[in-house]
């Protein structure tokens, strides 16, 4: 598996107030996050990478102990007592209709995506000041899978071949669940411990990699996406005014778009003394995938079949015989050159994963 992340401050910020972390807990187990904070010039700084820092801690110090020492694989118990009680979540669910599949900007806009509608081994963040972009690295093994193209790719459209059914997916829940709480709790007491801080908040988007399940935890409205087979699939839903106002009708997804109260999120790291964050997971049986979390940044200015085209090198030429990191450098940097492009109005940061099997 590979990534690359970059944060911008965009064209009308003066700093930076997104974080973004990866943690490699073992050599099949990586976790990676996204945050936008909230609150003032340095409140946001604050919250979004003291988040970053207490989730994937919580997660190094959850899963560690279950970590092989001699091949420093992950290895989960059957007894599922030991990572924590069960939690309850909704089902997951994906484009299953595969006739969409060929009409790619239909399914973007049928799924309310269209236009728009964002290192080492020890837990690490970028939160760039200044406006210049920050960079981690990739990692990973695993061969590239060359000569592969879309018609030889899995369409997303059978629901059956991703959905986790392990008896570990409901603990897991509970640990990304946990993980979020305690930064939630580091936040709270901090912003109202010191009145320079007071109200700072952030979102958060969390991906636990494991083999080839794939768990997220999401709170607020910064997004996360699976590509596959030349498909794009939002797997967060946004904790947002507009959102709330779309899922009761009260106006449409290209209305939200546009919505002078689209900024407002209905939930966030550290404003409440507890918070709810959503989990799902899937199975990952496509090669190669892409799994992108970003903030708002990118998505408020930069619409979907955008981000889809420059992830899947729609309408471009793929550079030729490149590896993985340079693979994703190039795109990362043509999401957020493309979102700066459509105006910059926010922080922008992107990280991308792809995953080989």
């Amino acid at each position: 598996m590979f990534f690359y992340g970059l944060s911008d401050v965009g064209r009308r910020r003066q700093n930076n107030q997104d974080s973004f972390g990866y943690l490699k807990i073992a050599d099949n187990a990586e976790v990676f996050v996204v945050c936008d904070g909230m609150g003032g010039a340095n409140g946001g700084n604050v919250a979004s990478e003291m988040t970053v820092n207490v989730f994937t801690e919580y997660l190094k110090n959850s899963l560690g102990k279950f970590v092989d020492s001699k091949n420093n694989l992950l290895v989960l118990p059957d007894d599922t007592d030991s990572l924590g009680p069960y939690a309850t979540t909704a089902e997951f669910s994906f484009l299953k209709d595969s006739e969409r599949a060929q009409d790619l900007a239909a399914a973007a806009k049928e799924n309310g995506l269209d236009n728009g509608g964002e290192i080492s081994e020890d837990a690490e963040n970028s939160n760039n000041q200044n406006g210049e972009k920050s960079a981690r690295g990739v990692s990973g093994s695993a061969s590239r899978s060359d000569g592969e193209n879309e018609s030889d790719v899995k369409v997303c459209d059978d629901a059956d071949n991703y959905e986790d059914t392990s008896v570990l997916q409901n603990p897991i829940y509970t640990l990304l669940s946990e993980a979020v709480a305690s930064a939630n709790t580091e936040v709270y007491e901090r912003s109202n411990k010191d009145e320079a801080l007071s109200g700072m908040g952030t979102t958060l988007v969390a991906a636990l990699m494991i083999d080839s399940k794939l768990y997220i935890a999401s709170v607020g409205d910064s997004r996360i996406y699976l590509f596959c087979g030349g498909d794009m699939v939002q797997l967060t839903h946004d904790h947002s005014y507009v959102q709330y106002l779309v899922d009761i009708g009260q106006i449409t997804p290209e209305q939200a778009l546009t919505n002078p109260y689209r900024n407002i999120i209905t939930r966030a790291v550290g404003n409440e003394r507890t918070i709810e964050a959503d989990t799902e997971s899937l199975l990952l049986t496509t090669s190669p995938s892409y799994i992108l979390l970003c903030s708002d940044g990118l998505t408020n200015y930069l619409g979907a079949s955008d981000i889809r085209d420059i992830v899947w090198d729609y309408g471009e030429e793929a550079g030729g015989g490149e590896d993985e990191e340079a693979e994703l450098k190039r795109k990362v940097e043509g999401l957020i050159d493309s979102a700066n492009e459509g105006g910059g109005g926010d922080n922008i940061t992107a990280l991308l994963i792809k995953y080989t099997g």
